[in-house]
């Protein structure tokens, strides 16, 4: 058992992140008490959290790029029918997302083997899309 200076509530070791900081090898905040300290202090410095993201973007951009190359490839590898429908978005003219109008749009291809067919949601939407076709399938 183990005490949280945050939550002043004794609690099982397996509740407590490893630190090498301390005497006893954990943390001095329980795993729950930490997630809300580490959401709390990001949403505090967001600014500063995005700034060090595109910092390193910046530096770091071909890394980056090549790893979700690789990640694609590997993805679509053998799948002609994926590969077609995703090289049939180049050169389109992206369209305002159908639902709300927002112009940061991603391609939905509803039938794969309709490349051509394409329909433009917003992030939010396209995700919404994929969750209700998951759940169609796992209903059936």
């Amino acid at each position: 058992m183990k005490y949280c200076g945050l939550c002043k509530q004794t609690k099982p070791r397996e509740q407590f992140h490893n630190s090498c900081a301390t005497k006893d090898g954990l943390a001095t905040k329980c795993k729950e008490c930490q997630s809300q300290y580490a959401s709390k202090w990001h949403w505090e410095n967001r600014e500063r959290c995005l700034k060090v993201k595109k910092d390193y973007y910046a530096r770091n951009k071909r890394k980056i790029l090549d790893r979700c190359g690789k990640y694609l490839k590997k993805k679509m590898a053998g799948n002609t029918v994926l590969i077609k429908a995703h090289n049939s978005v180049r050169g389109m003219k992206r369209q305002p997302c159908e639902i709300c109008g927002e112009l940061k749009v991603e391609a939905h291809h509803p039938d794969y083997s309709k490349p051509k067919y394409i329909r433009w949601l917003c992030v939010k939407h396209h995700k919404l899309e994929h969750s209700t076709i998951l759940k169609k399938i796992l209903n059936h």
